[in-house]
């Protein structure tokens, strides 16, 4: 992580958390005095980290942890009186907000930002593989649309067809979806 958003209505609160922060090495360390100024900053810069300090001026901050969770790819931590936490957090963790009761200790802030660090990590990881599937599938339907292409122009048989687009992508040291899309421009347009 390399940059976090603070929201605190309070500036011994902002103080607080800039602390925390600051011994967590982050390059670039933001504030927001309320949602609405939070907001505002969102709209303008993508952010690693959020840490909402309840209550808040304009609203109590659930509802904002949330917005962020759901519209952003920062991590969200929310920060609660003991007494509120149960049922907020109940509300916030489908939105994926991590809730930490106050008062905090340094050592359980810093644990639980790294073990966000560590979900977004293997978040990353899954994205890149779901990424990787795609690219499978779509070359899939590519090839298989250039065999009918093939099939129906050239009356090869789907056999003929897949060997046929093999052999090109070897002989042409190219990819298959390469082959096919050519295969589809020649036929097709």
């Amino acid at each position: 992580m390399e940059t976090a958003l603070i929201v605190s209505s309070t500036d011994a609160g902002i103080k607080a958390l800039f602390a925390l922060l600051k011994g967590l090495h982050l390059r670039d360390i933001q504030f927001a005095m309320n949602s609405g100024e939070a907001r505002r900053r969102l709209a303008n810069q993508e952010y690693d980290l959020a840490v909402v300090n309840t209550p808040l001026r304009d609203e109590f901050g659930s509802d904002l942890a949330c917005h962020i969770a759901e519209s952003t790819t920062a991590g969200v931590l929310l920060l609660i009186k003991l007494e509120y936490a149960a049922e907020i957090n109940a509300k916030v963790e489908a939105s994926g907000v991590f809730v930490l009761e106050k008062p905090v200790s340094r050592s359980m802030f810093q644990y639980t930002v790294r073990m966000m660090e560590t979900m977004e990590h293997r978040l990353q990881m899954l994205k890149r593989e779901n990424v990787r599937l795609q690219n499978k599938i779509e070359e899939i339907r590519l090839v298989d649309r250039a065999k009918l292409v093939l099939m129906e122009y050239l009356k090869m048989s789907e056999e003929n067809a897949h060997s046929y687009i093999e052999h090109q992508a070897m002989n042409m040291r190219c990819t298959k979806q390469e082959i096919a899309q050519s295969i589809i421009r020649t036929y097709q347009n």
